[in-house]
């Protein structure tokens, strides 16, 4: 869940969900240092979200990929959205 729909920038809020405990742990979570921890907050705003479900995805998109069989050490990320890394994208 992208930590900004919560409440920090309310243009990205577009179900108007607040939830003060979730931001809380939210805010907890990114601070945390011990990693063991930081999962265990993040399990638990996602529990959170679960019995809040806030919104309902009515639809997932599947980019497509194309590239020349040359290219090498390229992995798509899962959510379209994402950040793509290409330090370790080659061709051979």
């Amino acid at each position: 869940m992208n930590k900004v729909i919560v409440r920090s920038i309310p243009g990205n809020n577009r179900s108007f969900y607040a939830n003060e405990e979730l931001h809380t742990i939210l805010i907890n979570a990114q601070k945390e240092t011990d990693q063991n921890k930081r999962s265990d907050l993040y399990k638990q705003a996602q529990e959170i979200i679960k019995a809040d479900a806030p919104w309902i995805p009515l639809v997932h998109t599947t980019p497509l990929l194309a590239a020349k069989a040359n290219l090498k050490g390229y992995v798509p990320v899962p959510d379209p959205t994402g950040t793509e890394y290409y330090s370790e994208v080659y061709f051979e």
